[in-house]
């Protein structure tokens, strides 16, 4: 399994190593294993998720779209540094979709209040984290556009 320096990670892209240090101690330890389902579309959630290390799968709908029959350069795969579920920390209550582990992984999860009370201290780490998550998200909807 493949582990990243999470200060390697594009969401931490330009902040100051010792706010990262911090940032990353107030994160809960998730492990799942191999086929463990993280959450399930439409579920109500208020966290998100940096991947420290493994491998994870984004499932759209789980009866029927696993997105199996995509070539493989365009199933969404989710490796160590993504983040994940962040619509629900920007105000968003419900799972967009499902995610499932495709091998043991390990995740830290980001709880949605503490993320915005680091943002409402209007620190420039906070928000360069913030403009980080906006620039995948932009990168995810141009992504989206060409799966539907």
């Amino acid at each position: 399994m493949n582990t990243l320096n999470l200060h390697e990670s594009f969401l931490f892209e330009g902040v100051d190593e010792k706010y990262v240090d911090d940032f990353l101690l107030d994160c809960e330890r998730v492990q799942l294993q191999k086929n463990e389902f993280l959450f399930h579309r439409n579920e109500i959630g208020d966290s998100m998720y940096i991947i420290e290390n493994g491998k994870l799968e984004i499932i759209f709908d789980e009866q029927t779209t696993q997105l199996k029959s995509l070539p493989k350069n365009i199933i969404p795969i989710f490796e160590s540094g993504v983040v994940i579920g962040e619509l629900c920390v920007f105000g968003q209550q419900r799972r967009s979709a499902s995610i499932c582990a495709l091998e043991q992984s390990t995740l830290l999860k980001i709880e949605g209040q503490d993320f915005r009370a680091r943002i409402y201290s209007k620190e420039l780490d906070a928000l360069l984290i913030c403009y980080n998550i906006a620039k995948v998200l932009s990168q995810r909807l141009m992504s989206a556009d060409m799966l539907f």
